[in-house]
Order: C-alpha cells, then sequence, then structure tokens
C-alpha cells in the first residue's frame, strides 16, 4: 500500500463519529435508531455526577487492568481522578486519554473493548469537560524555546537589515514543520555544527556585498637592471576581499615585437604573455586574487630570437580592480567578464599617458558606470549601513572611526533588536583598530566587526530572560516587539517598534493595536500571509515535493503555473487581510483571488478577459462577474489545493476527504490498520472503472467502510477538479494530456457521451449536497469546528510552539472575540497578539 495512503485511507469509525458531532448539531451519528441509542447513552457534563456514576466506572472497566487507581507503578495514573475537580490536576493525561480513545489506540487490541457509541460517549465526554473547564486552571502562558532563525527569517532579516535582495534557499537546508505544523516551531530548530559553519561563511559573504570597498587601482614600482637578462616591476596589495583585476603592462614601442612577459603572484607563475599578444603596445591580463596579502611581479624577457640585445625595460604596469559580474545563471559568467575585462582594458589603454593621481577619480567615475544596477543596490545598501548623506560619495567616502562606531553600533541594534552593552562595542571596536593598524582600511575593518554581529547566537537565535518569578509574568517590550515583528513580519522589529519598545511604550494597548495595524498595512506582511497560508493548507509543498507527472499533463503543465498556483494561496490570505475579511471566506466567499494565467487555466473566461494585459497580478473578482467564479472560491477552490490531494496521475476523494477534515476541521485522521488493502488499480486512472467505482469496490471491506462514509463523500465532491486544479466535467480516463485535446477536437461527440462525474455525497449524518458549492453550503452551517482549528493553528504560529492543554482557555477567549466580531481576519490577529500567551511566559 503506498505510505501516502497509509496515513489518510483509513480513520476508523470513532473520527466519522467525533466529526459528524463537532460540526453537527444533530445527534443521529449513531445510527437511524437514534432513540433507542439515546436511551443507553452515557449522561454528559451536563450531569453533575455523571463522571462518578458513568464515565469513570465504565473507564475502569475496560482500563482498569493496565490503569488500577490503586497501582502505585501506573505512570499514567488518570483512573486516580475520582472527581471532576480531580481531573483539573492530570488534564494533559486525560487529553492523552481522549486522543487514545478517538485513535482506537487504547485499550489495547487484545483486551476488551468498548462499543463503538460507547467509545464515543468517553472520548465526548472528556474533551466537552476539558473544553468546558479550561480556563478553570487559571491563565496560561507557556514558556517558547529559544530557536535559531529558520532559513525564511534568516533571509528577510539580512534583507531587511541590509535593503538587499539575498535568496538562500540552495544555502540552508529546508526547515522541518513541527507543533502546530509550521517551520517557526522552537522544538526543531536545532543548530547542527555543519549549519553553523554556513553561517559564518554567509556572514562574511553579506556583509562584503553591502559594504562596498573603494575599487583598487595601483601603478607597480618598476626597476631597469641593465646587468639583468630581465626588467621587472613588482607591487605588493592587500586584498580584503575576493576581487578580479585586470593588470596592464606596457612596453617601449622599440622593444613590443622582442619581448615576452612573465607575471607571478606570490612567487607561481600566473601567466605568460609572447610578443604576439599585445595590443598597440599593451599586454592585458586578469587576476583573480583571494583576499589576502599578494606580492606581484611582471618580468619582462627577450625573445629567443633575441638573445644578445638589451633586456626590455618595462614603461608601465598598471592594476584596475574590476567590477563585480552579478549572475544568475552560471554559463553567461565568463562571458559577462570578458566584456567587463574588455571595457576597463580600454580604459587602460585611453588613459595610459594620464598620471595615476588625476587618473583615480575617473577611474571611480566609470567603476559606478561599469558596475551598473548591480553595482547601484550595493552602493545603495553601503551608505544605509555607514549613515552616509545624499551628498557623500558611497564608493569613495573616507570613513572615520566615529563613523564606523555609529555605523557598527545601528546595525547591532537592529540585528540584535535591543541596545547593546558598552563593553560589547568596546570589543568590537578594538577589533576594527587591530585590522586598521595592519594596513586596510577603515571600511575593511567595520566589515569584520559587522561579520561578528550577524554569526552571534544574540542574531542568530530568538530568546527571551526568564524572570525570578515562578508564575505567570510580562515579557519585555522589546521582547514583544521581536515576537511582533517575527509574527506579521517573519523578520526582525523596524526603527519605530525598536523606538517604542525601548521607551516601553509598545505595550500600551493603545499603541500596540496602532503598531498591529501599520504591521499589517506594510508589504512585508505579505511574507506572514505567504508562509501562515501555504504551510497551514500544506500546498508550499506543490512543485517542490508534490508535484504531478509532468510529461502527462504537458502542456497544460508549466513551472510558470505551479508557481501561479502557490502564490494564489498567499494572495488570498493578503487579501483577506487588507480587507478584514471574515475567516470563513477559507470555506466560501463571494470574491476569488487570481491573475490572467490561472483565470484562463480555471476556465473563467470572462474574469480572463477583463485581465488580459496584466500577466502577473492578482485581483479580486466577484463571483458575479464570473459564472465559473464560485466554483473557485475559498480553499476548496485553489488548483494547489487540487494538485496537493492528488496522486501523480489522478484525483483522489481519499486524499481530498481526508484533507478537509484534518485542515479545515482539525478532525485527526489515524492511520489505518496495517491489514487494510490497498486501493484497486493504485495511483493511476482506469479505463474500465472510475476512481469512484473503484472506491465502492474498497468499501466492500467492512473494516475500510468505517472511516470512507465520511472521508469519500467530502472528497467526490471535489472530483470536478482535475489533478492540476482544472474544472471537469467529464471522465477522461488514462489519456494523456496531449491525447485528450487530440480527442476533444477531433471527435467531440464521443466526449460528450463520456461519463459525467458524479460529485454527490451523503455524510452519515444524513446531510446531502452534489458538488463543491452544495458542499460548502454544508461546511458553512457547521463552522465552529473550522473556528477552533484555525485560531489553533495561527496562534501556534503566532507562539512559535506547539500548543498544550492548558492553551484550550486562551482558544476559547479569541474564538468569542472573533464571533462578537463578524469573525473579521484583523481581529483574530489582534486578539491573539493581545492574548496572555503572546503578551506573558511562564
Amino acid at each position: 500500500m503506498p505510505t501516502r495512503l497509509a496515513f489518510l485511507l483509513h480513520a476508523v469509525l470513532l473520527a466519522s463519529f467525533v466529526f459528524l458531532c463537532a460540526i453537527s448539531d444533530c445527534q443521529l451519528c449513531l445510527g437511524e435508531d437514534s432513540e433507542a441509542d439515546n436511551a443507553s447513552a452515557i449522561p454528559t457534563p451536563v450531569s453533575q455526577t455523571s463522571f462518578e456514576d458513568h464515565i469513570r466506572p465504565l473507564l475502569a472497566t475496560y482500563c482498569g487492568d493496565c490503569h488500577a487507581p490503586d497501582d502505585e507503578d501506573d505512570p499514567v495514573g488518570f483512573l486516580k481522578s475520582t472527581t471532576t475537580e480531580e481531573i483539573q490536576l492530570r488534564r494533559e493525561v486525560w487529553s492523552s486519554a481522549a486522543e487514545q480513545l478517538h485513535n482506537r489506540t487504547m485499550p489495547p487490541a487484545d483486551s476488551d473493548q468498548p462499543t463503538e457509541a460507547e467509545r464515543l460517549q468517553l472520548s465526548q465526554w472528556i474533551e466537552d469537560h476539558l473544553k468546558a473547564t479550561a480556563c478553570a486552571g487559571g491563565e496560561f502562558a507557556g514558556r517558547p524555546l529559544p530557536r535559531r532563525l529558520n532559513r525564511d527569517q534568516y533571509t528577510h532579516a539580512i534583507n531587511d537589515l541590509t535593503g538587499l535582495n539575498f535568496d538562500f534557499v540552495e544555502t540552508f537546508p529546508a526547515d522541518g514543520g513541527g507543533g502546530e505544523g509550521f517551520n517557526n516551531n522552537g522544538e526543531t530548530l536545532f543548530m547542527p555544527p555543519l549549519l553553523l559553519e554556513r553561517y559564518l561563511e554567509v556572514a562574511a559573504k553579506v556583509i562584503d556585498h553591502a559594504i562596498v570597498l573603494k575599487p583598487l587601482i595601483v601603478e607597480f614600482e618598476s626597476e631597469d637592471n641593465t646587468n639583468d637578462p630581465a626588467s621587472n616591476a613588482f607591487h605588493t596589495l592587500l586584498c580584503s576581499t575576493d576581487e578580479t583585476y585586470g593588470l596592464s603592462i606596457q612596453l617601449p614601442e622599440a622593444v613590443r615585437n622582442d619581448a615576452r612577459v612573465q607575471v607571478k603572484v606570490d612567487g607561481i607563475v600566473a601567466a605568460t604573455r609572447d610578443a604576439g599578444d599585445q595590443q598597440h603596445g599593451q599586454h592585458w591580463m586578469t587576476l583573480s586574487l583571494p583576499k589576502g596579502q599578494h606580492h606581484i611581479s611582471v618580468q619582462a624577457e627577450p625573445t629567443t630570437d633575441s638573445i644578445g640585445t638589451p633586456s626590455p625595460r618595462i614603461e608601465q604596469v598598471r592594476l584596475f580592480q574590476l567590477p563585480r559580474i552579478e549572475y544568475r545563471k552560471g554559463q553567461q559568467i565568463e562571458r559577462d567578464r570578458k566584456k567587463m575585462s574588455k571595457v576597463v582594458q580600454e580604459f587602460a589603454t585611453e588613459n595610459a599617458e594620464v598620471p595615476i593621481d588625476q587618473l583615480e577619480p575617473k577611474f571611480h567615475r566609470g567603476f559606478r558606470e561599469y558596475g551598473r544596477e548591480s553595482l547601484a543596490k550595493r552602493l545603495a545598501a553601503t551608505a544605509k549601513l555607514l549613515g552616509l548623506s545624499s551628498d557623500d560619495d558611497a564608493l569613495t567616502h573616507r570613513l572615520s572611526r566615529e563613523e564606523a562606531k555609529s555605523a557598527l553600533v545601528r546595525f547591532a541594534r537592529r540585528a540584535w533588536r535591543r541596545p547593546v552593552e558598552q563593553a560589547t562595542i568596546g570589543r568590537w571596536m578594538s577589533l576594527f583598530d587591530h585590522v586598521v593598524d595592519r594596513g586596510e582600511s577603515p571600511r575593511a575593518a567595520l566589515q569584520l566587526a559587522l561579520q561578528a554581529v550577524l554569526t552571534s547566537p544574540h542574531f542568530l537565535y530568538i530568546s527571551e530572560a526568564d524572570q525570578d518569578e515562578s508564575g505567570i509574568h510580562p515579557i519585555t517590550d522589546l521582547e514583544l516587539a521581536t515576537r511582533l515583528s517575527f509574527f506579521l513580519w517573519y523578520s526582525i522589529p523596524d526603527e519605530r517598534l525598536l523606538q517604542l519598545a525601548e521607551g516601553n511604550e509598545l505595550s500600551d494597548p493603545g499603541t500596540l493595536r496602532k503598531e498591529v495595524d501599520r504591521m499589517l498595512a506594510d508589504p512585508r506582511s505579505k511574507r506572514f500571509a505567504d508562509v501562515f497560508a501555504s504551510q497551514w493548507l500544506g500546498t508550499a509543498a506543490v512543485g517542490n515535493t508534490v508535484i504531478p507527472d509532468t510529461n502527462f499533463f504537458k502542456p497544460a503543465y508549466s513551472d510558470e503555473l505551479v508557481i501561479d498556483l502557490r502564490e494564489q494561496v498567499g494572495q488570498t490570505m493578503t487579501w483577506m487581510i487588507r480587507e478584514n475579511r471574515p475567516v470563513t471566506d477559507w470555506i466560501d466567499s463571494d470574491t476569488v483571488v487570481i491573475n490572467h494565467r490561472l483565470a484562463k487555466h480555471y476556465g473563467m473566461d470572462s474574469a480572463a478577459k477583463k485581465l488580459e494585459g496584466n500577466e502577473e497580478g492578482f485581483v479580486a473578482i466577484q463571483t458575479t462577474d464570473d459564472s465559473q467564479a464560485s466554483r473557485r472560491t475559498g480553499a476548496l477552490g485553489l488548483g494547489a489545493v487540487h494538485m496537493l490531494t492528488s496522486y501523480s496521475r489522478r484525483t483522489s476523494p481519499v486524499l481530498r476527504g481526508a484533507w478537509v477534515l484534518e485542515t479545515i476541521f482539525g478532525t485527526r485522521v489515524p492511520a489505518p490498520p496495517p491489514d487494510v488493502p490497498s486501493l484497486p488499480g493504485g495511483e493511476k486512472e482506469s479505463g474500465k472503472k472510475t476512481v469512484r467505482q473503484r472506491l465502492e469496490q474498497h468499501r466492500d471491506n467492512a473494516t475500510c467502510a468505517a472511516c470512507h462514509d465520511l472521508i469519500d463523500p467530502i472528497g467526490f465532491a471535489l472530483e470536478n477538479f482535475d489533478v492540476i486544479g482544472r474544472w471537469r466535467d467529464h471522465e477522461r480516463g488514462p489519456a494523456s494530456e496531449e491525447d485528450w485535446q487530440k480527442k476533444v477536437k477531433r471527435e467531440p461527440e464521443k466526449v460528450a457521451k463520456l461519463p459525467k462525474i458524479d460529485s454527490s455525497g451523503r455524510l452519515p449524518s444524513g446531510e446531502t449536497f452534489d458538488g463543491v458549492d452544495e458542499l460548502r453550503a454544508v461546511l458553512v452551517a457547521r463552522q465552529d469546528a473550522f473556528l477552533d482549528e484555525y485560531i489553533r493553528r495561527m496562534l501556534g504560529f503566532a507562539l512559535a510552539r506547539s500548543l498544550d492543554e492548558a492553551d484550550a482557555c486562551t482558544i476559547d477567549s479569541i474564538r468569542k472575540h472573533l464571533q462578537d466580531n463578524n469573525l473579521q481576519t484583523r481581529e483574530l490577529i489582534h486578539a491573539i497578539i493581545q492574548s496572555t500567551p503572546f503578551q506573558n511566559r511562564g
């Protein structure tokens, strides 16, 4: 059986019951003979004595052999709770007991088992009781672990610090998810030695890129040794960074055709040029020199045919630093380097007669021109980090010690998210002075100090100080600023947040609310929208770890399409935040956020015509503006979701139904028993039977039918969406995209006669629906479970930790606030930020 299917295929009957009770007000989930079942049902927590009279005795019957109340060696000991008050002392154990009952992992398979009605009532009573008494134990804040910045947070922090646009996708490994399903969870963000080494390397490259050093142009000293067969010129060069240089060598006209030139770097021959290599009396070559001190010597020797003639004299040797070539595609780099070398060579030739001290300003102007847009961006970053005014030349400005110190303090304060101690600054400035004393420029010395800032745990880790109090205590305003910025911007606080925090003003409720609104209006909040929505829905995997058979679906499938499918998820979340839409828009909405490519892909012809010419931008389209738009509302209409919940060539009602249960409603779908067979026919379409027919055959197995009766109807309602998210009315069998398109053109009559997609379904509780629009109506009417799950996910994301049973009180209070404020998305964010666990520890 495929591993993926194994984890989603066979939820036990209990999962069906729990979901139905969670999303339905009716009590019919135990079968048609509800009166008989209800007559023997165990009383719920409404009865004050139901626990002592019914629940605990029944648990003792099935669990007492292993968890006897008088067994002192039992590490679980949940039956030691003899009253509801004592349950409060073991809430986590009781929560685990409910989950074990829910998943049918307890009692053990070789023990007597409760009936399904008993199992449901027991797990439901425990869950209801824990929810009803969630706040009885007082407020709870929790203690988020110190955690390193994940790859995305590190990238955004570096870009916000420098103003540049680095991409570390290929530099650092992807971070795994944890807790509530997000990759910012501190329990998973450890620091292996290899990753630490990578941080050291990257910090050096980042600062080297962001602080542009004054480009070098030097003239070599020369000697005319008449008793020696070779004349030479030399220079000792201190390179603060890895750079490429052009070397111009001029020989007197009288000997140009009778001499060869040899260049040595640190005593090793780097190049030899014969007379035929010169142009207009100039020998030109490029040298790539790593960081460090290098001794470069140039020697001119007579050719073998000219032995006995006077040794040629070197007239001039000049070294020019070449502007860097910024590239994305490795094939282009050598070609671009040659072009740049040619440009600088022409500059050297044209200005060979200009004295070096007069040539330097002209070279710097040319360097800036040759560096083009890439250098302009780097110089903008340099000006920002050095605190230069518009009148200062970012390329040539000589940095004073005081300016370097100010730049270092500003940079460290933002990177570390707090003011830096004077002792630490003093150590950095001692390092600065040492580097300057050994002959390097002040800018190069500052580079080294800034690297120290970026490799410190104070930058790489998010940590908070525990106070002496053992109970709940507020976090500091600076810690609050960090929590805010990494929640809503996935990056470091900006200057305004830091100023408010340093003045202890940020924690004022009115100020905090204004700042949250400001942050949500900032373009950086798109990072939060992208990360939260894509990791909650799971669509971050689309095109990465979840990929359809690309050859099978070409030409309809493309890299551009899958990028847009992922982007639509974040754009939808961004729109919901900006417009303060109800969070239930994820289930159903009157608007679809879409661009031109997706409108064409989805068959939304009116929208596609409206968006023609707007190839990349996403806009909100009202369902009244396009007849096909209603199919595309909410999470159920997202093509990325359809691709996520399909196999490589066919759709999967099982994956889709289980996805809705787990992701939208938080209903846990346990793995199937090991003896459950896989779906007949595997992961490809069958020409003989539809997926629905094959699943019906699968449900003939009574063991399989238990969960599929709930999962499959939901999945069937989504069957009109194919693997890559397009709408379809007919079954198309195993035909590839290319073959299918040919058939549509050549044999439209046969296509029209193919079996229509059957998207009807009936839940065990009796609700019926036909298609995705009617399914949405059923789900919207049962939205409480969705609210709890959505709040749980966003709260876990904001706190960057796993949620505990004790967080149920916070979830309950946030839900009430949300319901009192029309379910608005911004109000959910405000409620999370104003909550006890977000502003406190303990």
